[in-house]
């Protein structure tokens, strides 16, 4: 079963061998080590970038936007080298499948249908079960199968655009979704996240580590996404995002960005070159949407 809610609600210092990447890759072009991704469709413009980073040698995290820009997927992989990435890239080849917008009508009416939420948001709520279930059920075996000392794992974040004014989004672990409407910038995600608990429990004791996440897919047999919905609005703007992102730029500075009157290609781009020259301690994926047709 799923619970389905709507979530309304420092820079790191670098040591020396980031210092130094970070000064040596001052002023450069973009990392050859990124993937960017564009699509223009009936409701919104949407532009993705994945890139490396300054320290890590292999990038672990995947994006996903389809053509149509109705359907946006990132993940953060975890595990260690192809590990993780096998984990990220697997996740989002199998989401992609279940949630294709060009074959999701038919699946939409064969989905069970949730009491209490319009039909389309209800039949797609029932679909990101099962699409998140295959993934997991996929990474989960993968590791069993090559018998890992630990197993390989993955956040993930997705996105899905209904053309009847709503959107639904889901997400496993600490990669994020933000929502720039009018100029508030607000997260419709919660970190599944040991840190995430603390501060909702009102801080007691000792503060935990931002690394240690409660839910992934792959670690275990089953996992639950927290999935919610919305109504989109013409202008609005939404970032998903890797916490190679949020753990380098403040959120003020992201807020910056999204609200500049740019294309959604550069502000992608300039998100990630931020998080580079702040440091760059971790892979950087970043989604942003930008909704064009009033809603």
């Amino acid at each position: 079963m799923f619970g389905i809610s709507l979530i309304t609600s420092p820079n790191c210092g670098l040591d020396p061998m980031q210092e130094k990447a970070r000064q040596e890759s001052a002023g450069k072009e973009p990392s050859s080590d990124r993937i960017t991704m564009l699509a223009q469709g009936s409701l919104a413009m949407a532009a993705g970038v994945s890139d490396v980073g300054l320290v890590r040698r292999n990038n672990e995290d995947a994006i996903f936007v389809h053509h149509s820009a109705k359907l946006l997927l990132l993940a953060d992989g975890m595990g260690g080298h192809q590990h993780g990435a096998q984990a990220s890239h697997t996740t989002l080849d199998v989401i992609s499948r279940r949630l294709n917008p060009d074959t999701l009508v038919q699946d939409l009416g064969e989905a069970t249908i949730v009491l209490g939420l319009p039909m389309e948001v209800a039949g797609l709520c029932s679909l990101v079960q099962r699409a998140v279930d295959a993934a997991n059920d996929e990474v989960y075996k993968s590791n069993f199968n090559q018998h890992l000392s630990k197993y390989s794992g993955t956040t993930v974040v997705g996105l899905f655009l209904l053309e009847n004014g709503y959107l639904l989004f889901f997400h496993v672990g600490d990669s994020r979704l933000y929502r720039l409407r009018k100029g508030r910038l607000q997260a419709l995600t919660t970190d599944h996240s040991m840190h995430a608990e603390w501060i909702a429990a009102g801080r007691p004791g000792l503060e935990p580590g931002k690394q240690a996440i409660t839910r992934a897919i792959g670690p275990h047999e089953f996992v639950e996404p927290a999935v919610g919905w919305d109504k989109w609005r013409k202008n609005d703007i939404y970032l998903l995002c890797s916490d190679g992102l949020t753990d380098m730029v403040p959120e003020e500075d992201i807020k910056k960005d999204l609200a500049a009157k740019k294309q959604v290609e550069s502000i992608a781009q300039e998100l990630v070159e931020k998080a580079r020259e702040a440091g760059g301690k971790d892979n950087v994926s970043v989604i942003v949407c930008r909704m064009e047709k009033p809603g």
